[in-house]
């Protein structure tokens, strides 16, 4: 399987319409996965307030998921990541990557609510945690960048709540060979 990716700018049309999208069908290739890049000023997310009960930590380095997420250790590296945990364990975490080439950017990886916890605002407090963390600690960031699958509502929905706006579509096509 052949798989190539391209960015897609956003326009009134739908992404099957754009010339690159005819081009990639035309040579045989179908729409896979389709994601929204996002982003927001660094210090527009919120102030953070963890409840009473819960813990917030901040750490760079390896994030074994133990559990909390389907992939198992599939994700298991990132510069930067925040985990909320209660008396049980963890129960949201999220990750970021700040890139040499790209110093004025954080790019923040998969967020994730652990079953027991969903429906709490966690998602979102782990989100405002981390970007306050590392607005702290890299001085020269000034946005965050994000990129959520068309058909994650609930995720699209928190950063919808966050003031993330929308860039441009990352689309995947891919082509049996």
């Amino acid at each position: 399987m052949l798989s190539l990716w391209t960015q897609l700018p956003i326009s009134e049309n739908s992404l099957e319409e754009h010339p690159r999208a005819r081009i990639l069908r035309a040579a045989g290739c179908n729409l896979g996965l389709v994601e929204q890049a996002s982003e927001v000023g660094i210090g527009k997310l919120g102030t953070p307030a963890v409840p009473e009960g819960l813990r917030a930590e901040f750490f760079t380095g390896i994030m074994p998921l133990g559990g909390i997420m389907p992939l198992g250790d599939l994700i298991d590296s990132f510069l930067d990541i925040v985990k909320i945990a209660d008396v049980d364990g963890v129960v949201a975490f999220t990750a970021a990557n700040v890139y040499p080439d790209h110093p004025h950017a954080m790019e923040q990886g998969p967020t994730v609510a652990h079953r027991r916890a969903r429906g709490r605002g966690l998602a979102t407090l782990v989100k405002q945690v981390l970007a306050d963390e590392v607005a702290q600690r890299y001085p020269d960031i000034e946005r965050v960048t994000t990129y959520n699958a068309l058909d994650n509502a609930p995720m699209l929905a928190i950063n919808n709540k966050l003031g993330l706006v929308l860039k441009f579509y990352e689309t995947n096509w891919l082509k049996r060979i």
